[in-house]
């Protein structure tokens, strides 16, 4: 056997040596922007491990091979202590900090908060371990039904904790804060690795929770490409077109597609006084039901060519009181960021946003 397959050993350890270290340099360069771990990124080199791991120094004929392939066969080993140094010491390449959060909110809620997770895994196994007092569940969020299940799980309950994982697209509108904000106040927010937890104050027993579905009809067509079909907006307390200053207002828009396009937009919604004067702005990317940017969403589907999205605009304390001109404008997420004239009935007189009403900020 040896004699058989030591003519082909240099090139058959060149080539598991290349399956091992190519991917494992591109990997290092990865995690250069990125550091982060799991035994699933190493499944491709894997099998070249193993082999190099497995092949005796008995396979080669001369000892210099023997000194070779041993050489090589330790390499990974000494790699691998290394790198298990590092795993154990270097927070760098801390796993995400599921235990943590579980053992906070077991010491911080109450069995009348309600904990919602946007994944479930790995946190439901330490949230059962821990024996979290408040009710604790896996939200997947739904704009068209999140009210709905506000109201019926988080009625009469005194806070709603929203814990939020780093890398989930579970509600990349804001849909839970924005609910939390609109009807509540928000008393607080911890940072844990991976991990943001966020907690809001809920209304009295009785109060329904709204998130208007199919907003008041408005007019606005942005270049040729979307229409604002649908606006809702108003302050604090929610269903008012007032609120003092330090809160938020909130606005509900629906956009439709009108034609395919390439750019992925970005939507600015902003508070001007009658003086110019802006006092509050939020910029966020226009997304459909399956979150989707603008460029991705299909003209023939009618599911998923228009979208609700919601915004919250915080005013400062320092904001003076009076009436305030609600502007929605349409841009491009990419530089030089170039926004979409309007046209129709709500348009600004200089065509460069939609109007869509007044709110009035209270001494």
């Amino acid at each position: 056997l040896p004699a058989t397959l030591s003519p082909r050993l240099p090139l058959s350890l060149a080539f598991l040596a290349a399956w091992l270290l190519v991917p494992l340099a591109a990997y290092f360069l990865v995690l250069q922007q990125r550091p982060s771990f799991e035994p699933r990124y190493l499944m491709l080199v894997t099998p070249a491990l193993f082999l190099l791991l497995g092949l005796p120094p008995a396979l080669a004929r001369t000892p210099g091979q023997q000194r070779v392939l041993a050489g090589l066969a330790a390499l990974p080993l000494v790699a691998m202590l290394a790198g298990l140094s590092s795993y154990f010491t270097d927070e760098t390449y801390f796993k995400d900090d599921s235990a943590g959060v579980a053992a906070w909110l077991a010491a911080e809620t109450t069995a009348n908060d309600i904990v919602y997770i946007d994944v479930p895994h790995p946190f439901h196994y330490y949230a059962k371990r821990m024996n979290i007092p408040a009710p604790t569940r896996y939200l997947f969020v739904d704009i068209h039904t999140a009210a709905d299940i506000l109201n019926r799980e988080a009625a009469g309950r005194d806070r709603l904790f929203w814990v939020t994982w780093w890398g989930s697209d579970t509600d990349p509108r804001g849909v839970i804060p924005f609910l939390g904000e609109k009807y509540g106040q928000q008393l607080g927010r911890r940072e844990f690795r991976g991990y943001r937890v966020d907690w809001y104050s809920l209304p009295p027993a009785g109060t329904v929770i709204r998130l208007p579905v199919d907003p008041p009809p408005v007019e606005a067509v942005f270049g040729d490409v979307f229409r604002l079909d649908g606006a809702a907006f108003g302050g604090a307390p929610a269903e008012a077109t007032t609120l003092p200053r330090g809160e938020s207002a909130w606005a509900v828009l629906h956009f439709t597609l009108l034609r395919d396009t390439e750019v992925n937009y970005r939507v600015s919604l902003r508070l001007r006084g009658e003086d110019g004067r802006l006092v509050s702005q939020v910029d966020k990317d226009l997304l459909n039901d399956r979150h989707f940017r603008t460029a991705a969403w299909p003209l023939d589907d009618p599911a998923l060519n228009q979208a609700l999205n919601v915004y919250l605009l915080p005013v400062p304390p320092d904001a003076p009181p009076g009436d305030y001109r609600l502007e929605a404008v349409l841009y491009s997420a990419e530089p030089p960021y170039p926004s979409e004239g309007v046209f129709g009935p709500y348009a600004a007189p200089d065509a460069a946003s939609a109007v869509l009403g007044k709110l009035t900020i209270l001494p």
